[in-house]
């Protein structure tokens, strides 16, 4: 099953203890009504939180995976009116979660997409852009190549071969000319014209693309157990930053979530292509020596 989204907020938000687990008793698409709550909050408590529809019985199973700003909370009746609509009415039961707007709907999603840019830079193919041409040495860069030299360029072997695994031809011989910010005029110049009517594979890094919806996929090369505490480590710097340090449990807790994060970065990395030895080696019979410098 996908990690999404939801996944990630839900799961950093219970690590943070800002997340509340009930059960409805129904509502509509716009309203998810739990009347246990009625004798123990206030009118607005919630407005501003989120909700999190966790698992809906029967045919209300489609809204599972779904969270939503908090529009109004009602107390009299236990009612939650969302920001946005869900596709169909929660049932009773649904289990559900809820936060006070301590960390508003908006500011989770950004501290979500904060955490996947810590992560660090993925690598990614783009097979489908540049295609050589008779006497061409110089071709224009992808706005999304930019953030560095390209990591590896191949070359179709021959026509209609990327299907075969071995059908890409690496080069080696070329240069990155950069261009400045959200311009495509960078340049990728290699030593010599390639072979005509060939796609070419660019491998290149970047950062993961930003996610906003609730059932938004995080790329599998993503392990939860690293892009959770990332979360969970800015969630704790922002409220010791709002607090001006003044808490000494949301310090060390902090303090903890570093080291947590930092564990994570070490059991879980993150899938990167091997990098092919530039050391030539020659088989032979006997003692093998390096040649001394000169």
């Amino acid at each position: 099953m996908a990690f999404t989204l939801f996944d990630l907020v839900l799961d950093a938000c219970k690590k943070v203890g800002i997340v509340n687990i009930s059960n409805a008793t129904g509502g509509l698409v716009t309203t998810v009504i739990d009347a246990s709550l009625s004798q123990d909050t206030s009118d607005d408590d919630f407005n501003g939180g989120t909700i999190f529809i966790i698992r809906a019985t029967g045919t209300a199973s489609s809204i599972d995976g779904e969270f939503r700003k908090i529009a109004d909370y009602e107390a009299g009746t236990g009612t939650f009116t969302l920001a946005s609509s869900i596709v169909c009415a929660p049932t009773d039961p649904t289990t559900y979660g809820y936060t006070t707007p301590e960390f508003k709907y908006e500011l989770l999603i950004q501290m979500a997409n904060d955490a996947l840019q810590a992560v660090g830079d993925l690598t990614f193919i783009d097979k489908n852009t540049l295609v050589s041409s008779a006497a061409v040495d110089e071709y224009q860069m992808e706005v999304a190549w930019k953030r560095g030299r390209p990591s590896r360029i191949d070359v179709q072997g021959t026509i209609g071969s990327t299907a075969s695994r071995n059908a890409w031809d690496e080069i080696s011989n070329f240069e990155y000319e950069p261009a400045s910010a959200g311009s495509t005029a960078g340049r990728i110049i290699f030593g010599q014209a390639l072979p005509t009517v060939r796609k070419m594979r660019i491998w290149y890094k970047a950062p993961h693309a930003a996610v906003w919806g609730s059932t938004a996929c995080i790329d599998e090369r993503i392990h939860p157990e690293l892009v959770v505490p990332l979360m969970v480590e800015r969630m704790y710097e922002y409220r010791n930053s709002r607090n001006r340090g003044s808490v000494a449990f949301d310090l060390q807790r902090w303090n903890d979530a570093k080291i947590q994060a930092q564990q994570a970065r070490i059991m879980y990395p993150v899938w990167k292509p091997k990098k092919k030895s530039r050391i030539l080696e020659l088989d032979g019979e006997g003692d093998r020596t390096l040649p001394s410098a000169p």
